[in-house]
């Protein structure tokens, strides 16, 4: 009997291991698309996501969306303004093909009868006083797509922390990005600020990039500029009574978006607003070339919010535009971009790139170089993704696609294409050339000539990288020469070119020794931030004494001291390179 109990035993702890093998191991996906129940039409941009982890996506443009790792017994739920929540058990045998949620019931005015549009005004006017002056970071991805006659010209895809302030955003700091361009009769189309222009929109405030809408506006200059009308009204899960209220400018169709905002009739706050114009006077964009000019800009923009602790934030923000590009030969070539920026957690952030980036124009793009080529972070980062169309994107930066981010900036292609006249150098050995740039100004001036130091400032910085991806912690650096925070305003000789290139790999040196230290402390964050702030005092101790030492390399026996030291670390002879005193 006892043997029996055992062999039972055995037999139940057998079968419940494998059954707990099967649901950890054997998840699936949901591929699906979400239509409108009423009008058979897809929804853009609905939430779909697992309870379990509360992970999930949003459907795209056509209402395609895939949900990854999906188990059976997950609840999902499918969200949309203007919709009724959709939760359902995730089945692996069953297909989901199409998904359909339902629009809110409509509901009748029960008591008041409205003898004008007065309350519609009013409710407008009052959404300006629910904003709030509180911040919340969140994890955010943006993505964006460019596209002519249906041919994809341009992909970027990014994760952000993103400081959202009430209603917009007011900064987003990159983590990591990607992006892919293909060419246009011989030439590259390229959205270098779009996600900048993303936050540049203000809901409450005038700005000189984007058309007026009614919530900058006065209740007196509100009434003067916009028709509203009551669209619908209806009442969501929470019980709220929300109206939506379409607003169209009486006068200046080119200079004032129409749309519609959704609002909350009881605390006034916004729920999600949305902005078209058409041949937009007033846009963010402009041609890279003075004798380039754009033309039709049509702009379709609409911002859905997130209730947190009582005060709204904003959740998302879709951002679509055409437009006409006018070339030197008057010939136009027609554009169309779509663009969408998610806050998908608000109770995380990213452990950003340690690095003090230059606030300089192209943002997006010069800071992508900055950051690795890192395709373990695009496998293992899976909390938040797009998947609808990754045959589709696959297919296009692969084949298609003849710019990717690994390869922007090598200079072979980033001199012929003439993207950026400088860009960030990271340390790889070769040698690294100055142009001889003299500023006359400086030149005339008698005190900085008797103060030669006040001519020249060389700026490296070592960068650190810190990801946890697939449960393990990665740690990256680099040696980096910033040329936006480097000038050179003195005679360029090969003793020049010496002292330049000994600096650069003396940092390579320090950042050599501080990777070491890094790898010494195991998954310590907070140890690794110490040791590399530790570091970078010590090599900022080293630039003060080679710098002294050097009087601009003009001291060739303390250039020769230094070079030394890079001969015994890293097996390069700049005096041999440069041909230092071979004159």
């Amino acid at each position: 009997m006892k043997n029996l109990k055992t062999i039972l035993f055995l037999i139940f702890f057998l079968v419940l291991h494998i059954a707990l093998g099967q649901n950890s191991n054997n998840s699936f996906k949901i591929k699906a698309i979400l239509i409108d129940s009423l009008s058979d039409q897809p929804i853009s941009f609905a939430s779909i996501y697992k309870t379990r982890d509360t992970k999930g996506t949003l459907s795209n443009y056509n209402g395609e969306f895939t949900l990854e790792n999906v188990t059976n017994g997950d609840t999902i739920i499918c969200s949309f303004v203007g919709y009724e929540k959709l939760i359902f058990i995730a089945q692996q045998t069953k297909k989901y093909s199409k998904i359909y949620l339902l629009p809110e019931a409509q509901l009748e005015d029960e008591v008041t009868i409205l003898a004008d549009d007065a309350f519609l005004y009013q409710l407008v006017s009052n959404a300006k006083k629910s904003n709030t002056t509180a911040k919340k970071v969140a994890k955010t991805y943006f993505e964006l797509e460019s596209f002519h006659n249906n041919a994809q010209l341009e992909l970027f895809q990014g994760y952000y922390n993103g400081t959202f302030k009430g209603y917009d955003v007011s900064e987003l700091e990159m983590k990591n990005a990607r992006f892919a361009l293909a060419p246009i009769e011989n030439r590259f189309f390229i959205s270098t600020e779009t996600s900048k222009a993303m936050y540049m929109q203000n809901l409450m405030e005038s700005d000189a990039y984007f058309p007026t809408g009614p919530l900058e506006l006065s209740s007196r200059k509100l009434r003067k500029t916009y028709w509203l009308s009551l669209n619908t009204k209806f009442k969501n899960e929470e019980n709220k009574i929300i109206y939506a209220i379409k607003f169209k400018p009486k006068v200046s169709k080119n200079h004032f978006f129409q749309g519609t905002v959704w609002i909350d009739s009881l605390s006034n706050k916004l729920i999600k607003i949305k902005f078209n114009i058409e041949n937009a006077r007033t846009h963010p964009f402009q041609a890279i070339w003075s004798i380039h000019s754009l033309e039709k800009v049509n702009l379709e923009l609409s911002k859905s919010f997130i209730e947190i602790e009582g005060e709204m934030f904003l959740n998302s923000m879709d951002f679509n535009y055409n437009l006409a590009y006018k070339s030197e030969n008057d010939s136009l070539i027609n554009i169309s971009t779509r663009a969408i920026l998610y806050a998908y957690n608000f109770s995380d952030e990213f452990i950003l790139p340690f690095f003090d980036f230059a606030e300089v124009s192209n943002a997006d793009y010069r800071k992508i170089q900055m950051l690795p080529d890192n395709q373990k972070f695009w496998a293992c980062t899976n909390e938040f993704k797009i998947e609808n169309n990754s045959i589709k994107r696959n297919s296009f930066i692969n084949e298609k696609a003849k710019i990717k981010d690994y390869n922007f900036f090598d200079t072979d292609t980033l001199f012929k294409k003439n993207f950026f006249e400088q860009s960030y150098a990271v340390w790889n050995g070769n040698r690294f050339l100055l142009k001889e740039k003299i500023d006359e100004t400086k030149q005339n001036d008698f005190h900085r000539r008797k103060i030669p130091s006040n001519l020249y400032h060389l700026e490296v910085q070592l960068f650190m990288d810190l990801n946890i991806l697939c449960d393990t912690l990665q740690i990256i650096t680099k040696t980096v020469f910033d040329p936006f925070d480097t000038f050179y305003n003195l005679p360029m000789t090969k003793e020049s070119q010496a002292f330049i290139n000994i600096y650069f790999d003396l940092m390579e040196i320090e950042r050599r020794k501080m990777h070491e230290e890094l790898l010494l402390c195991g998954n310590d964050l907070n140890l690794i931030k110490k040791k590399y702030k530790n570091s970078k005092i010590k090599a900022l101790e080293m630039s003060e004494i080679y710098f002294k030492e050097m009087q601009r390399g003009t001291n060739r026996e303390n250039l020769l001291k230094w070079n030394e030291v890079v001969k015994r670390e890293l097996n390069i002879d700049n005096f041999t390179l440069f041909e230092v005193g071979m004159d």
